[in-house]
């Protein structure tokens, strides 16, 4: 018999992105350290499941092939929620794990404990600003939304926090004591990402001889995104000097960006690649990265940026890209929605090649903040926290 802690990891729907992202690197990190490591979640794409380490086991939870006849009334969303919820009360009161990491869907993760009056530690996970992922809401749903939020993140042991500029959020906006948030920085500077930052790419612009600058940005094709604004700013560089410009990621926007280039005749020189499991092999080949969200929670996309070398222009939304860049040391900060300050900081980096070089190397000081060590570190340390 075994007296490994086990640690459960709860996220609804796993698909591709930054939480998963995030997810698959702690989880790669704690297995190579003496815990039983168990995934919760309804949704498991085979691309994901191959890139877990073999000792992690997986346990599929919030199937509407499986739900209870008395959930049958309920709409396909809401019988997942519930039924995960259901799966999620019978895995703790079953397994009894040590803690409960609820990556998303904290609701159903702190309402799951308190069915089966569990005694494992939760620890639910914010990786937004509450008061902007709520912004497109009505009054009354933002309202409810806030106070549903408040009410449950006080029922877990602790809140992590992705950043400073969220957790000063959670206390403003929800009203959670900052007693109560630890801030734990993403891991997602892995020797993984360098690795894959050398594979090989073919692209007309990035395979090329010729000293085209190239921009880049990563990042959902959504409104949160605000690539509106880059593409404003790439066309005023565009008057200035020659210049490319690939957007890597897909969403709901593409058509609008898509309108946008050819309103402005820049299509020829914009390229919305599409999304990519490996988004580094485009990064360690371009000239400068930039992020023009409206607002963020620690945009790991930055990070990113920041490890391939890149000069990085970033929007100074909440919240995340401050504290990446060091204040400005590290990158330069533009304000939200402003393609003219934006596309200056470009031509900035693009005309001082000296400039570029010092803020790359001080970001590439700092990116110690962001390993998966150092994450598991702070993961684990929660538990003794609350040790009896």
């Amino acid at each position: 018999m075994t007296n490994r802690q086990h640690l459960g990891f709860f996220m609804p729907s796993i698909k591709v992105g930054g939480v998963e992202r995030t997810l698959l690197n702690i989880l790669t990190e704690l297995a190579n350290r003496d815990f039983r490591l168990t995934v919760l979640t309804s949704q498991l794409p085979d691309k994901f499941k191959s890139q877990l380490p073999e000792n992690v086991e997986i346990q599929l939870i919030g199937s509407i092939t499986a739900t209870p006849f008395f959930l049958k009334p309920f709409s396909a969303k809401s019988r997942t929620s519930l039924n995960a919820m259901w799966g999620l009360a019978k895995f703790l009161k079953q397994e009894q794990p040590d803690a409960l990491y609820s990556f998303q869907g904290s609701t159903v993760a702190v309402v799951a404990r308190f069915l089966v009056k569990s005694k494992t530690q939760l620890f639910v996970r914010e990786s937004n600003t509450p008061s902007q992922s709520f912004i497109h809401d009505g009054y009354i749903a933002r309202k409810a939304k806030i106070r549903l939020k408040r009410t449950l993140y006080k029922k877990a042991n602790t809140v992590i926090s992705v950043s400073e500029g969220v957790a000063d959020d959670l206390v403003q906006s929800v009203k959670i004591p900052r007693a109560k948030i630890k801030v734990i920085y993403n891991p997602t500077f892995t020797p993984q990402l360098i690795e894959m930052a050398v594979e090989p790419l073919e692209h007309k612009w990035l395979n090329t001889t010729a000293k085209v600058p190239v921009i880049i940005s990563v990042g959902r094709l959504s409104k949160q995104k605000d690539h509106l604004t880059l593409i404003d700013a790439f066309a005023l560089v565009r008057k200035t000097q020659d210049a490319r410009l690939i957007i890597v990621g897909e969403g709901p926007e593409r058509m609008a960006l898509e309108r946008r280039a050819n309103e402005l005749e820049i299509s020829a020189d914009i390229d919305l690649v599409g999304e990519h499991s490996n988004p580094y092999k485009y990064l360690s080949r371009a000239n400068l990265f930039v992020l023009s969200s409206i607002f963020e929670g620690l945009p790991n996309a930055v990070i990113e940026a920041v490890a391939c070398g890149l000069p990085v222009v970033a929007t100074d939304c909440p919240s995340g890209p401050r504290e990446i860049l060091l204040n400005g040391a590290a990158g330069t900060l533009v304000p939200v929605g402003n393609p003219e300050r934006m596309a200056e900081a470009i031509l900035a980096y693009l005309n001082d090649p000296a400039l570029a070089e010092l803020h790359v190397q001080a970001g590439n000081d700092s990116l110690a903040r962001f390993t998966p060590q150092r994450a598991a570190d702070s993961y684990l340390s929660l538990i003794d926290e609350f040790k009896h």
